[in-house]
C-alpha cells in the first residue's frame, strides 16, 4: 500500500513538473516512491552494496561507479532533449526506452529501480507531448524478456512492446476525448 501511494506521488510530480530530469531528479523520484515507507530517509540515495537483477544477463553498476554512470545518463538525457526537438515521436520513444533501459541496468538504488526507470521514461515522453506508458501485469513477462534482449543490445522487442503501449494509450485517450466531446 505504501509503495502504491508512493507511485501516485511519483506520477503526480512527473505530470506537474516542467523541469528536465537529471540525476538529482531521478534520486528524488526514487525518494518519492518510498516517501511513506518506514525507511524513507534511506531511499533516493545510491546503493552502497553490489546487487543483481534476477534473470538478467548483465551485471549492475558497481557502487563506486554509480555516480559516474548517472553523470553519463545525464548526458544521454541532454541529448534526448536536444535531439527530440526535430525528430519523430517514434524516434523519441525509442531514445526514451534506451534511457529507461540504461537506468535499469545501472540499478542505482536498493529498491524501486524498475518503477523509477519507467517513471523517468514517462517524464521524457511527456516532454515530447506523448502519453505515459505502463506495463500491464499480463505483459510483465514479455517486458522482462524484452529487457533481457536489450541487455544484449537488441532493443527491437522492447521498442515494439512500448510502441504497442504508446498506440494503445493514444487510442484510449482519443476515445475519451471523443466521448467528452459527444457529451458536451
Amino acid at each position: 500500500m505504501v509503495e502504491t501511494v508512493g507511485h501516485i506521488f511519483v506520477y503526480d510530480h512527473v505530470a506537474a513538473t516542467k523541469e528536465v530530469p537529471d540525476r538529482y531528479a531521478i534520486k528524488d523520484l526514487n525518494k518519492r516512491l518510498y516517501s511513506l515507507a518506514p525507511s524513507a530517509d534511506l531511499m533516493g540515495e545510491y546503493r552502497q552494496t553490489d546487487n543483481e537483477i534476477s534473470g538478467a544477463i548483465i551485471q549492475t553498476t558497481q557502487p563506486r561507479l554509480i555516480e559516474n554512470d548517472m553523470y553519463q545518463l545525464d548526458k544521454d538525457i541532454d541529448d534526448y532533449i536536444s535531439e527530440c526537438e526535430n525528430r519523430s515521436f517514434v524516434d523519441c520513444m525509442e531514445l526514451a526506452v534506451r534511457i529507461h533501459h540504461r537506468l535499469a541496468q545501472i540499478h542505482p538504488f536498493e529498491d524501486g529501480n524498475g518503477r523509477t526507470s519507467r517513471a523517468l521514461m514517462n517524464w521524457l515522453l511527456k516532454l515530447k507531448g506523448l502519453p505515459p506508458l505502463y506495463v500491464e501485469s499480463e505483459s510483465k513477462q514479455e517486458y522482462l524478456e524484452a529487457m533481457k534482449e536489450a541487455d544484449g543490445f537488441n532493443y527491437e522487442p522492447l521498442n515494439l512492446l512500448f510502441m504497442r503501449r504508446l498506440l494503445s494509450s493514444m487510442v484510449e485517450l482519443n476515445s475519451r476525448i471523443e466521448i467528452g466531446v459527444r457529451s458536451a
